[in-house]
């Protein structure tokens, strides 16, 4: 995928952390150090079909805005911030508003 994606291709991640406080504070730092240009913590009920009947449980999960070449120091940075090693799931934001991709870029450090 490096050789397809130009590093400063904005894309949205995704990480699991324990609670919303440490959500919030990893995007606090992460937006201070402008590695991101913001984000979202969410809480929410997760539903899923499992060997054959329906799990549900609470879930805590960061939204982030940041490019492509970030990511690599951005996951170096995340287990000072969270209790366990996140996994980032990572997705190429095209066609997006040019609204979006334009504050994505102001607001991430080249």
């Amino acid at each position: 995928m490096d050789s397809i994606v130009s590093s400063t291709v904005p894309v949205r991640i995704t990480f699991p952390v324990q609670n919303v406080a440490e959500g919030r504070k990893t995007l606090d730092h992460l937006v201070e150090e402008r590695l991101i240009a913001g984000g979202t913590v969410i809480h929410a009920e997760s539903l899923n079909w499992i060997g054959g009947e329906m799990t549900d449980r609470n879930r805590r999960e960061v939204t982030a805005y940041t490019t492509y070449d970030k990511l690599p120091l951005i996951k170096k940075r995340l287990p000072s911030f969270c209790t366990e090693e996140p996994v980032i799931s990572q997705f190429v934001m095209a066609d997006e508003k040019k609204e979006v991709l334009g504050w994505i870029e102001r607001n991430v450090r080249g």
